[in-house]
């Protein structure tokens, strides 16, 4: 992914995107569409650009704006690592299952 300008997930239908949140990590600007998994991963962190599933212009017009405009990707790029480091890292999940076991303890 380091060798990527951007990151684009366009499915119709999604569940939980590991590629999505691997990409958010690594600093990517991305374009998603709002097909349900990617909605629960960026939350209302606005660090990615969201069309509708199915909405051809709308993709490739956000996938322009992305390689057109450095300050857009690079902010997009900024929130995405922020919202993934956030909600997905290693130490993230330490808390949340030490929080689990010491709650059935």
């Amino acid at each position: 992914m380091a060798a990527l300008d951007a990151y684009v997930l366009s499915s119709n239908d999604e569940g939980f995107s590991l590629a999505l949140v691997q990409a958010m990590a690594a600093g990517l600007p991305v374009v998603a569409t709002a097909c349900g998994g990617p909605q629960e991963i960026i939350g209302s962190s606005k660090s990615v650009l969201l069309v509708e599933p199915g909405d051809i212009e709308g993709l490739a017009a956000s996938m322009g704006r992305i390689l057109s405009d450095r300050s857009l990707a690079a902010g997009l790029g900024r929130r995405a690592r922020a919202r993934a480091r956030e909600r997905f890292s290693v130490e993230r999940m330490l808390r949340a299952y030490d929080a689990l076991y010491r709650s059935l303890v």
